[in-house]
Formats: structure tokens, sequence, C-alpha cells
């Protein structure tokens, strides 16, 4: 990506300006509407926070921040009307409101706890680089006094740095969630926390557990749908601020596991993590073939942070099943019951229903496509078990398969089989391959439903249905030329035999 320069410093006294044109690639009738109604009001507006930062560094922003001295709410609620946009309420005590206009969203504020002015309202942000403010001319409707940034914190050397640095000694007793927003910055632009901010974490870290799980999963959704999400959930873990938030990981630290491994198991979990961020990056590093198909997967909204999680959470039954028998160590039923304790945390957070769903269904079944890899170098694999795995894995069959060769990925011990990755793909192109190919069409056109079974048979609906229709596309599975007259005679010896059994 081309990088424009929107900043020019004077050496003596190292002010830095924006230039008006930073403004062009903003939709113009939306810094219309911001002149037209800070006019209406004769109150001072200034663009500030992260839009000014990714300004400074050659970015178009993605939304805008606006500050004004009071009546931030008024002054939203007209900008919303202005446009024909949407006005939300953020916070009517610190005078907070956001106004959505499709994609775009702005987010309007005034001087918080009593400042006077803008400097003072900046040295209250979260970060130094968050500091920074422009003020704007709404009667030339571009940059007043030539653009000059205003930067009380000193976060232009901290961009020129790279550094997250929180903004003063109280900013994250303030608001704890700010802790997380630290590594989320981390992750989004690939820079370092500074060295007396993560001791601050480390000191308060324990003040995240005031916070509510909405907004802990707001701030983990950002994280993870950046490119570096292992990098910073590792931080998080150094500071010990990720087991204030997930508890249930300290127990895997240190726990052992067999030879196949050469990590613990919140090491394996990490391991994992970092091992899915660079299969999503590149696929084709990893599978034969079919990446098209994964990338198209991938592109849905949420897959990325539903695999992080379950990559991050899916040994976590090992916690409680780790047993040692006879001097081999062992995990037995660890998907089923990391399911459970991932549910604990999916209320906590208050992840949707969709989303704890998927992810405990991917945790669950995380083992299913090892435990077909051994069928498929002792006897092949037959349709039938595709077809289990299939109907299984439902719209996740790609994701199991992404966490699957994560998951071997991260396990490196001496007492591993040779060949497990280039099992797990293969075996990826097989299962795919002929459950996108051959049984999703049988399932697609059934021979027979439910009212046939009431029509021809006579049958009451009830559980009974299911285990029919079931069994009867097994059986189509390995036949599938079976006419509409074969399916009525297996359902008829089937209800022979069902009457045998009473």
């Amino acid at each position: 990506m081309k990088t424009m320069s929107f900043s020019q410093e004077e050496s003596q006294v190292k002010i830095r300006f924006l230039p008006g044109t930073a403004l062009a690639a903003l939709p113009t009738d939306i810094v219309r509407a911001v002149a037209v109604v800070g006019r209406r009001r004769a109150l001072p507006v200034y663009f500030s926070g992260g839009a000014v930062r990714d300004w400074v560094l050659g970015r178009v922003p993605a939304d805008l921040d606006l500050t004004i001295a009071s009546g931030a709410l008024d002054y939203a609620r007209e900008l919303a009307a202005f446009l024909g946009a949407a006005f939300v309420p953020l916070s009517t005590a610190e005078g907070v409101a956001r106004v959505v206009r499709g994609a775009f969203n702005l987010d309007v504020s005034q001087f918080r706890e009593g400042t006077t002015s803008i400097e003072a309202d900046l040295s209250l942000r979260d970060f130094s680089v968050n500091a920074l403010a422009v003020a704007f001319d709404c009667n030339s409707q571009t940059f007043a006094d030539n653009g000059r940034i205003i930067d009380p914190l000193d976060g232009l050397a901290d961009i020129d740095g790279k550094l997250i640095r929180q903004a003063y000694p109280q900013a994250f007793s303030a608001d704890p969630l700010r802790m997380i927003r630290a590594y989320r910055f981390q992750a989004a632009l690939n820079w370092c926390v500074d060295q007396d901010t993560s001791e601050a974490v480390i000191r308060q870290a324990h003040l995240i557990r005031q916070v509510s799980g909405e907004r802990i999963a707001a701030e983990f959704d950002l994280l993870l749908t950046s490119n570096l999400a292992y990098q910073s959930i590792s931080g998080m873990a150094e500071t010990g601020l990720l087991f204030h938030i997930l508890p249930e990981l300290q127990s895997a630290i240190g726990l052992e596991q067999p030879s196949s491994h050469h990590l613990d198991v919140f090491g394996h979990s990490l391991e994992t993590l970092r091992q899915i961020e660079l299969i999503v990056r590149s696929p084709e590093n990893f599978f034969h073939s079919l990446t098209d198909e994964m990338m198209l997967y991938l592109q849905e909204p949420r897959q990325k942070i539903r695999l992080y999680y379950a990559a991050l959470f899916h040994d976590l039954g090992k916690t409680i099943t780790s047993d040692d028998k006879e001097g081999r160590i062992t995990f037995y039923n660890h998907d089923e019951v990391g399911v459970g304790l991932f549910l604990n945390i999916a209320r906590r957070l208050r992840l949707s229903n969709e989303d704890t769903r998927r992810i405990g269904q991917m945790i669950k079944q995380h083992m299913w496509p090892f435990h077909l890899q051994n069928a498929q170098i002792r006897t092949g694999v037959t349709p039938k078990a595709i077809l289990k795995l299939g109907k299984a894995a439902g719209d996740d069959l790609v994701g199991l398969f992404i966490l699957v060769m994560a998951d071997s990925l991260a396990g490196q011990g001496p007492g591993k089989p040779m060949g497990m990755e280039e099992g797990v793909a293969a075996l990826f192109d097989t299962v795919f391959s002929a459950y996108q190919g051959q049984i999703k069409p049988l399932i697609a056109a059934p021979l027979l439903t439910g009212d046939d079974l009431i029509q021809e048979f006579n049958l009451t609906p009830g559980p009974v249905f299911k285990r029919i229709l079931d069994g009867l596309l097994e059986v189509r599975v390995v036949t599938p030329e079976m006419t509409r007259a074969e399916a009525l005679d297996w359902v008829r010896d089937y209800c022979c035999q069902e009457e045998k059994s009473l």
C-alpha cells in the first residue's frame, strides 16, 4: 500500500501539521455536516483520537472522533438529523454519542470530567497516541490553525517509536477495559506496549473483573480480527491480565502432556492459536487443494474469531481430565468436558448463541478427524464415516480441519508419529470432496420424507422418523443408485425388525 505523508515538522519546536487535503478522503457530505452543525452551535469542533493518529500514519480513518466543549449529545442528535443517520447515545452522564451513517461512525464527545480545554481533555484519554487533536474551521470546512496537531502528551513521539503508552497513571483504574485495549492496539498496529504501561497492567490486572462480559468480548473481537492475535494474547498472559479474564486457562500452565507434545497444555493452546493465524493467512501452505473453498469459508463474518476462540479453548478439558495411567498421561474425553467449560466462559462473556454453538461444536469435534485419520491408514474412510462427520460439523467442516491442522502443528514432541500434517491434509481432501460432491446431493434429494412414512406406513411422527431417515441415508451413501421402491422396501424391512425386537 502506498504511504502518504500527512505531516511536516518544524525542527526547532517540533510542531506537526496536517494538510487540508487529509480531509479530502472523507465523504464530503459528512465534512459539510460537521461544519454546518458546528456553525449553528457556535462551538469549537476538534477532530481527535484515532482519526488523527490514522492521518499521521498516512491512513484514511475508517471512523471519526469529534470533540466539543459541551453539549455533545445535542450536537450529535442534530448532526444525525442533518445526515439522515442514526443517533445512538453511548453515555448521557459523560456526554458521548455516536452517529451511524451506513458503515461510517462519528463518535461525538465533550470535554471530560469537567475539563475546560482540549489539552486537558486529551490528557485524560486512554493512550498517548490517541491524545491528539486538530481544530476544525467550520467556516472554511478545513483544519484550523494550519492543521497544527495538538499533542499534550508527546503522542507523536510514541507514534514514531511505535509505542502504546498509557496517557496518565490513573488511565486503567478510570476504565480497566483500557488494559485489553492496549493489547488490541498492539495487535492492530504491530507496535509494542511501553514497559511502564505493562507494569501498570501487572499491578492493576485484577480490576478487569469490574468490566462487563459484553465489553470484554467486544474488545476481544477487535483483537482477534487482527493478524497478530497470538502476540497480543501472549502479552496478556505475561502480565497476568489474561488469567483474570479467563481464569480457566491458568490451570493449563505447567500441565504436562504425552511425548507427542513439546509444550504444556497452555503453551500448546497458544501455539495452536499461532498456527491458526499462519493457516488463515496462507492455507495453500498447509493443504494440498481446495484452498479456494477455505478462503470462501474464512470470508464469512466472524469465522476467524470463532477459530481463534476454538484454538485457545480446544484443550481446556485437559485441566479436568488429566490422569496418569502407570506413567502414561491421558486426557480421556477432554473434548467433551472442554465444551462444558467453554459454555461457562461463553455465558460470562455473553457470546451470541451462534458463536457459542459453533465454537463449542469445533471444540467437541476436534479429536474426530484424528480418529478418522487412524482409520484411513488402517482400512480407509467409509462413506458412512464421512457422512457422520460432515453432518456433525455442518457449516464448519472446513473450520474443523483448520483447527485440527493447527492442533497437529502445535504438537512437536519426540513421540509424535511421522506425517501427521500430510495425513490431515489428505483426509480433508477425501472428506470434503466426497461430502460436497456425492453426499450432500443425496441429502438435498431424499428418496423418502416424513410424509411418506405417514402415508405409506401409517407411522406416527416421533424419534423413530429420524432413526429411519438417517438409517436410509446411511444405506444410500453406500448404494447411491438406490431407487424409491428399494427405499420403501428397506423401510418395510426396518419396521419388521423393530417389531420383532419389541
